[in-house]
């Protein structure tokens, strides 16, 4: 372990100014590409969660994790071994275990709550700020080329997933228009562009509630921030809601055309004939089952509302309490929190809501506009989640985290704003060396 420590120390790690600017290197490029490109960098972001497992390990007295970071960490093991337990304490066990090990992310992301705390550096406020609004413009310019050339009705970029692009898409537009609003100059315009492109990813991902609930969380935003901020500039409101509406006017022109956005508009509307008209002929049937299905999952949990049934036996009990003749041909319940219920009971439901609620515990008392981007997170993802999956995903496990860990990093003092020449020469002389090598 000694030669190990030695060589980690030396050759790897450095200095405390060269690790600071990686590790900010690390979190900025997880916030800016992850919505675009998912699983790739669950897997990067994963990465450096053992190499955070490593300083631990090395070195748990600097390390260590403190009050607010013990309970996070506490709030995640108890809902992972919640998870754990009713999958094994079920039938079809091994089912179970492959339904929950993507939620394993909590555990290992851990370490990344006390070792970027330790390593951050005020500069790095920059840097994520920005990583925000290049996670929103990436995704939009992604989904506009592939919807345009490739044809496809879901758009889902590189994630894997569309409702999962369209969550993380929702989260880049709702944090950027919030920043576009709070900041002023070059700022303002980058934010905006943005959360311009969120909207456009978010639209072209195909899905209506994503979309509805984007609007319904920037309804609240809009006299949130007027009463946070103690300002109402009408003239200013109105040039920027002028802007919003040609910029959404143009965006229409050129995207109409393509299959995703035809494709969500009269789906939308077919929806719309099925509230308005719910014994119509013809009623939208994705919405009416996946009422039958929430009514039969609910039953379900009432059977056993303490000792569930296990992530993998969700979908058979609820279609067990089913009354026609049919069954739901789906992997869980289009709401998370009754999916949790039944797989979980209350207790894990309980946990879930807690973990949902990590990163306002994460923010605490920092500086704007942190606390802001923390609460556009858990609503949207709280709201979002009442007719999608919960976790259950790498995906969405690593990029919550991901914002939770941030969260805990900032600090409220600001002595410094400038990246450290020494260790921007420090990661040079890596790479170089790096290089070097592979070449030989």
């Amino acid at each position: 372990m000694s030669a190990f420590s030695s060589f980690f120390w030396t050759s790897f790690h450095r200095s405390d100014e060269s690790a600071s600017f990686r590790w900010m290197l690390l979190m900025a490029a997880t916030v800016a590409l992850m919505p675009t490109f998912g699983s790739v960098f669950s897997f990067v972001l994963g990465g450096g969660a053992l190499i955070a497992w490593i300083y631990l390990l090395l070195d748990p007295k600097t390390f260590a994790f403190k009050s607010g970071e013990k309970l996070i960490a506490l709030t995640f093991l108890i809902y992972l071994g919640l998870t754990f337990l009713f999958a094994v304490a079920n039938v079809e066990f091994l089912d179970g275990l492959r339904a929950v090990v993507t939620n394993l992310g909590f555990l290992l992301l851990l370490p990344l709550l006390p070792v970027l705390r330790h390593f951050y550096r005020p500069y790095w406020d920059r840097w994520f700020l920005t990583s925000i609004a290049a996670g929103g413009m990436v995704s939009g310019l992604a989904g506009a080329l592939l919807a345009t050339y490739s044809g496809t009705a879901r758009i889902e970029a590189f994630a894997g997933n569309s409702l999962v692009y369209a969550y993380m898409a929702g989260i880049s537009a709702l944090m950027n228009g919030w920043l576009a609003a709070s900041t002023t100059g070059r700022s303002r315009l980058l934010h905006a562009a943005g959360s311009l492109g969120g909207i456009v990813a978010l639209v072209l991902s195909g899905s209506r509630a994503p979309v509805a609930f984007f609007l319904i969380v920037a309804a609240v935003c809009v006299p949130v921030w007027i009463y946070v901020n103690r300002v109402l500039n009408w003239r200013r409101l109105l040039f920027g809601l002028y802007i919003a509406v040609v910029a959404l006017a143009g965006l229409y022109q050129l995207l109409s055309t393509t299959r995703a956005f035809r494709g969500v508009f009269y789906r939308s509307q077919a929806l719309f004939d099925t509230l308005l008209h719910p014994d119509i002929a013809g009623a939208e049937l994705g919405f009416t089952s996946r009422v039958e299905m929430l009514r039969a999952g609910f039953a379900a949990f009432l059977d056993h509302p303490l000792f569930a049934y296990g992530r993998q036996n969700v979908m058979s009990v609820a279609n067990a309490q089913y009354a026609s003749d049919g069954f739901f041909h789906y992997t869980h319940l289009h709401n998370a929190y009754l999916t949790e219920a039944v797989a979980s009971g209350a207790l894990g439901l309980l946990a879930f809501c807690l973990v949902l609620w990590s990163p306002i515990m994460a923010v605490r008392a920092k500086p704007a506009p942190w606390l802001a981007l923390a609460a556009i997170l858990v609503g949207y993802t709280f709201i979002y989640n009442m007719t999608n999956i919960g976790f259950y995903h790498d995906i969405k496990v690593f990029y919550y985290c991901a914002f939770i860990v941030l969260l805990n990093s900032i600090s409220a003092e600001r002595e410094r704003v400038d990246v450290s020449a020494s260790a921007v020469a420090d990661y040079k002389a890596y790479i170089l060396r790096q290089t070097a090598w592979k070449t030989h």
